[in-house]
């Protein structure tokens, strides 16, 4: 068994070689497998409809109507009506109207949506031989009305569990960027907006990772944005969030759960943004708080003679991190053009076209009276994203809405960092790129370091998709195919700096790289999916049913395919009790920087010479180079599981949600141990020229560390999340929510765990300790709760929102039993792998591999509770002049508190406050 272990460490250290990747026969079977049955049950499905058109007449229904206005009974241009169960959808022409036409018979509900009017959602019991003529009222999206929404509402029943969050909530609690509406997610916590950090999702994590955010996927406009080919250094996983303005948005959709079949790409969730698309008045906005002051201006034209609308928008914001100084600020200018025509094509094709422009600038620069240690920092992100959204209503049996997206993204990323070096008493130039001894130069005893990253990353998406229904046993199947294709690639120049006044003195120092040299990312995707609604007697049955096919660099040796199930199911008693569960997998592809890792360089002094009398100096370094490319490396994958549960009593709703994910294969750099032999000596004199003194060299041996990618990291996140809506009680103006959640992150690794502990292993410096798989496993555990009133005078147009955050327990463990400290073998100099019993671990002979372990690591780190109340105030005038004010910890409650093990840390934000004014001009 022992030397089983050891050939598995042995395979598992090896230095990377590119080996073809085979496709895997079993998942290909899969696959046509997976195919041939939806192929099968699709053409199943034309007789089965056939015999029951012949018992049920289902195709002379006409449902018509008119949208209007409800307070001036005007009709209005360019509304959607959806029927959900079918995706059947119409536009309204200039008079309002729109039609429907063959619509078969059953309970469904009808959705109005248009820009600028609160969505309205209808129940209808559609009868055979029967022509519905309908008027549907919609009340403006403003503060009149008397169910005024600044809260997120909870989307679960029968499909992906989600927030969604309308134009009146952004309006209310004036974000900076879109990382400032993840607070109104169940069991996120309250924070002060802040644009001086780089800002990252993090969906249903007690504690932030990068393979959370980088597994979450941001669409705009139905195109995703991609971070897969962003090589900067300043990159923490996900998209900035801070480069996302909100003013011209106009719904957000935040999925936590299963999502649809036709989201890929993602481990974590994903948040759906659809933008400003219509006729809208001139809107003037200014927002100032005390270290941000931010503006837009933004105009939805009607190009009159059925020329569609075209809506321009413009923003600008400036932060700075204290304003009595010029130590840190970001500045972010956006824009966007987007053109929505209806009704093309005699009514068929519904087409958005949007073109936008983003820069955000993040700079940190030095104290002036600081010479010495002056280092300045920055980063420079613009870039730009067009995008065609087309969508066919063929009203086909077999292609009834067929929708094609294209779209392209173009960004220059720069991070630059400016410093003053000062090495003692002088640095080694390092310039090799191949394995050699060679003499070295020497840099200055001081001097300024320049370095630049340079990035380019582009993205190019296409997806096509149908949608069809069939009325099978007596219930509606709609189904959804479709197939997409994305590329991402970077033709920046990369590592850029000075090789003779390097910005790093150490044994691994980089080397400049051009990343226009890396290969381009390819992701070919497909999907079916079913959505399935049966209403038997009292009882509704919904559920989402679908599968995912990627394939990640097809025809390369980095090739992998995966399956993706999933699935969302719900039953409904009596209108008032509903059950759900929830199943499915997600995969994330690695970016580039995890594919295609620059070679790692490993710099050692091999002989130096110094006369103290001329002041001269040589020296000779070894280098060697090695390939830390993984093309075994994997798209990490999230296993989801949910159960949950709504009441609806009147007006009042409660839901509760359980959740279990286990996330694997993670991505992460993990150390790789190689022990490197290299020629140790002096350097001699010969004909007046520095020599390497090969005759009397000695054999040295170096134990390098090289960062490698790897699918080390796992994450499990579990927990429940529950939304209580009391309603509004009319008698004193006033809506209670009660939303929340108990949130546990664990964090470990796969494998076994290598370290080398530099400070007992001293007279060993080339022994790696190897530990048990999982050492060091952390968890992090929250319990929040936040009691929201709404109080709204419809007459005044005037809104007043309290929020009481709880954070009734948070704590922070080790798992005892996987604290790193005894050994379980170790790795010699020579490479060879020792593994050791648990009591060959404890002898007196590898003490030095038995690592000292702080007692409070054996403890739970925990903290009483704490409070936070935040007020925001919003008043609406009829000129079309909107006031909106806010105070986070407005009792300045700012406690420093002790923690369990003896630490004391001031866990509120600071007192916090806002304004925010906007003119509205018809």
């Amino acid at each position: 068994m022992r030397d089983k272990e050891k050939a598995a460490i042995k395979d598992s250290i090896r230095n990377s070689t590119c080996k073809p990747n085979n496709l895997n026969p079993m998942l290909l079977a899969k696959f046509r497998y997976f195919i041939a049955i939806s192929v099968v049950a699709l053409i199943a499905l034309t007789p089965a409809v056939a015999q029951k058109g012949q018992k049920k007449k289902c195709g002379t229904v006409v449902l018509q109507g008119v949208v209007v206005n409800k307070t001036t009974k005007e009709p209005i241009d360019a509304a959607v009506v959806n029927i959900v169960q079918y995706g059947l959808w119409n536009v309204t022409c200039k008079e309002g109207k729109f039609c429907f036409k063959n619509v078969p018979s059953d309970k469904v509900d009808l959705v109005v949506q248009v820009l600028g009017y609160k969505t309205l959602q209808i129940p209808i019991d559609i009868k055979e031989d029967r022509t519905y003529d309908l008027t549907l009222a919609l009340e403006e999206s403003n503060f009149a009305i008397k169910e005024v929404t600044v809260v997120a509402k909870e989307s679960k029943t029968g499909s992906s569990t989600s927030s969604s969050i309308e134009k009146s909530v952004l309006e209310h609690i004036q974000p900076t960027n879109l990382g400032d509406v993840m607070q109104l997610l169940p069991g996120q916590i309250a924070n002060n907006p802040d644009l001086q950090n780089n800002a990252q999702l993090s969906l249903r994590q007690a504690v932030s990772t990068e393979n959370n955010s980088f597994g979450s996927s941001i669409v705009m406009n139905g195109a995703p944005m991609s971070n897969n080919a962003n090589m900067q250094t300043s990159n923490k996983g996900g998209i900035d969030l801070r480069q996302i303005s909100t003013d011209n948005i106009e719904s957000i959709e935040i999925i936590r759960g299963i999502p649809s079949a036709e989201y890929g790409d993602l481990t974590s969730g994903a948040v759906i943004i659809n933008t400003k698309a219509g006729k809208t008045p001139l809107e003037l906005l200014a927002r100032f708080n005390p270290n941000t002051v931010q503006s837009s201006i933004s105009k939805g034209f009607d190009l009159k003679k059925d020329r569609g609308f075209l809506n321009i928008d413009g923003g600008y914001t400036q932060s700075y991190a204290d304003e009595r100084t010029v130590s840190g600020s970001y500045e972010r200018i956006n824009g966007q053009l987007t053109y929505s025509k209806s009704n093309l094509l005699k009514g068929i094709l519904n087409l958005n076209v949007t073109a936008d422009y983003y820069l955000s600038n993040d700079m940190s620069k030095p104290d002036p009276d600081a010479i010495k240690a002056m280092t300045e920092e920055g980063m420079k992100d613009q870039g730009g994203h067009v995008a065609i959204s087309s969508r066919f209503n063929f009203n086909k049996e077999w292609a009834r809405t067929v929708k094609f997206d294209i779209s392209l993204s173009y960004a220059h990323q720069k991070d630059y960092l400016h410093q003053f070096m000062t090495p003692s008493p002088y640095g080694l130039v390092n310039v090799a790129r191949k394995d050699t001894l060679i003499q070295n130069s020497f840099t200055p005893g001081t001097y300024w370091a320049e370095k630049t990253v340079d990035g380019k990353p582009i993205n190019f998406y296409t997806k096509l998709s149908n949608s069809f229904y069939k009325k099978i046993a007596g219930g509606t199947h709609r189904f959804l195919v479709g197939a997409e294709y994305k590329i991402d690639g970077n033709v920046g120049e990369g590592y850029i700096f000075d090789e003779m006044l390097p910005p790093n003195l150490s044994a691994n120092m980089a080397r400049p790289r051009p990343f226009k040299d890396i290969p381009l990312l390819n992701q070919f995707s497909s999907y079916i999916q079913d959505e399935l609604y049966y209403n038997i007697k009292k009882m509704t049955y919904k559920a989402q049913v679908g599968a995912r096919y990627d394939m990640v660099q097809p025809t390369t040796k980095y090739q992998k395919q995966m399956i993706s199930p999933r699935l969302n199911v719900s039953a409904c008693f009596n209108k008032t009790l509903t059950a759900r569960f929830g199943y499915g997998v997600n995969y994330k592809a690695p970016s580039l920087r995890y594919l295609y890792p620059d070679y790692a360089y490993v710099d050692l002094l091999s002989a130096n010479y110094y006369d103290p009398n001329t002041g001269d100096k040589y020296a000779f370094t070894t280098t060697r180079v090695f390939n830390v490319e993984n093309p075994d490396l994997k798209p990490s994958r999230n296993r989801k599981i949910e159960i949950g549960f709504d009441y609806r009593i009147k007006k009042m709703t409660f839901g509760i949600t359980l959740y279990d994910e286990k996330l694997t294969n993670g991505f992460t750099m993990s150390d790789s141990f190689i022990p490197i032999s290299y020629q140790k000596s002096n350097v001699i004199i010969v004909d007046g020229s520095p020599k390497f003194d090969y005759a009397n060299a000695e054999n040295g041996i170096y134990m390098a560390s090289l960062d490698k990618p790897s699918n080390d990291a796992k994450e499990f996140n579990k927990g429940v999340e529950f939304d209580f809506n009391f309603g509004r009680v009319d008698a004193i103006r006033t809506s209670f929510i009660l939303s929340g959640g108990y949130m546990k992150t664990t964090n470990t690794k796969n494998g076994l765990d290598y370290f080398m502990y530099t400070y007992k292993v001293h007279s060993r410096p080339t022994t790696v300790g190897i530990y048990p798989e999982g050492s060091d496993e952390k968890n992090f555990s929250r319990f929040t709760t936040a009691l929201r009133l709404v109080h709204n005078i419809p007459e005044l147009r005037f809104v007043i929102s309290f929020t009481a955050q709880t954070i009734w327990s948070e704590k922070n463990w080790y798992t005892t039993d996987k604290i790193r400290k005894y050994p379980i073998g170790y790795m010699g100099s020579d490479g060879s792998i020792n593994m050791l019993t648990p009591e060959e671990a404890k002898l007196p002979q590898y003490d030095y591999l038995v690592l000292i372990v702080n007692d409070n690591k054996y403890k739970t780190t925990s903290y009483d509770p704490l409070w936070l109340y935040n007020i925001r105030i919003t008043k609406e005038m009829k000129n079309g002049i909107n006031f909106s004010f806010y105070a986070n910890n407005f009792l300045f409650h700012q406690p420093i508190q002790k923690s369990s093990i003896g630490n004391y840390t001031m866990r509120n934000p600071a007192l916090y406050f806002g304004t925010e004014l906007s003119i509205k001009l018809y």
